[in-house]
């Protein structure tokens, strides 16, 4: 299957948007979807150009990361969202297919060996053959009423109702044809407590102000507490040979409060797991590192601006006032936070 037709199938499981919100083709808006499906689909369409994923696979894009360390946001999209993948090894004799989680399939089981003699290639991989894509995806698509329910994404939210978290962000030197230097796959469930209060429309306590009389219902609104975190997936490609889940970062935010203590706890922890291996291809006589310092400040910025689009989506006032405190503590290097956010 080619990148534009996975594209289109998993279109199909993007509820509705409403007025003020989007299904994510331009990262630059202010409030783009959190919706699982519809952050897929905006970071699967920065792949190369049309033309390109009309004719590219999915498998093939894979099989690059996997045989030759290939910067591909297709294979951070599809760990930040749990995918598995089924293979046939034609060297087991067996004609089954075996089921295995992208991430490990894209991680080597042991170091390549060295070269037998200078100047010969590295050993490759073990050659697999790629069957299937497994996504987790609902029994069927969203039918117009279901969606335009959903769709009422930012405005308001049911007691204590689950809702996804998901942002990508692409780090390269031009926002499309252009290979990442860092890119990013979050997600999560986020419970939120509601607030069941109703006030009268047009009046105060105490019947004035011209209520008019009937006292009509606000819809809930969240309360500034700060929400539940389940299910997290924390993935960054693009800085070494393939996508790297940040599995002590995870399990911090996993059921915890995103508030700032955590938040903190959370950029500390991820500052320590994460290091990008120096790209060859950046090097020069002047600067042998090549982008490595750069491809490094960017890591902890990117988990903050996802923790504060949550916070501005469903407005989290405590969260968004944690994380602007922290914004001289836990990213003391020389990017400008506000300016990412």
């Amino acid at each position: 299957m080619t990148i534009a037709a996975l594209i289109a199938q998993l279109r199909t499981y993007i509820p509705a948007p409403s007025s003020g919100t989007r299904s994510g083709d331009d990262p630059s808006e202010a409030a783009p979807s959190l919706n699982k499906y519809a952050t897929l689909v905006a970071m699967l369409e920065r792949i190369a150009s049309s033309p390109v994923r009309n004719v590219a696979t999915w498998a093939g894009n894979i099989e690059m990361v996997r045989r030759h360390g290939f910067a591909s946001d297709l294979a951070t999209a599809m760990c930040g969202v749990g995918a598995k993948v089924q293979y046939w090894d034609p060297t087991s004799g067996k004609p089954d297919l075996t089921t295995q989680d992208l991430c490990a399939y894209l991680t080597p089981a042991a170091p390549k060996p060295p070269p037998a003699h200078p100047g010969d290639a590295p050993a490759a991989p073990k050659p697999l053959l790629l069957a299937k894509l497994v996504l987790d995806v609902p029994a069927a698509p969203p039918t117009p009423s279901t969606a335009s329910e959903t769709a009422h994404y930012y405005d308001s939210v049911a007691p204590k109702a689950a809702q996804d978290a998901y942002a990508y962000f692409k780090v390269a030197v031009r926002p499309q044809n252009s290979h990442s230097l860092v890119n990013a796959f979050f997600g999560a469930q986020v419970t939120t407590a509601a607030s069941s209060s109703s006030t009268a429309s047009g009046g105060g306590s105490g019947g004035g102000g011209g209520g008019g009389g009937g006292g009509a219902k606000s819809p809930p609104h969240v309360d500034d507490a700060a929400p539940t975190l389940s299910g997290v997936r924390i993935v960054y490609g693009a800085i070494g040979a393939n996508p790297v889940l940040a599995v002590n970062t995870m399990k911090l935010l996993e059921g915890s409060p995103l508030d700032g203590k955590n938040l903190q706890a959370a950029i500390t922890a991820l500052a320590a797991e994460l290091s990008v291996t120096p790209e060859p291809a950046y090097s020069t006589a002047d600067n042998p590192a090549g982008k490595a310092k750069a491809r490094t400040a960017v890591l902890a910025p990117l988990l903050y601006k996802w923790c504060v689009r949550n916070g501005r989506a469903r407005r989290w006032a405590e969260l968004c006032c944690a994380v602007a405190e922290l914004c001289h503590v836990v990213l003391p290097n020389q990017i400008s936070v506000r300016a990412l956010v």
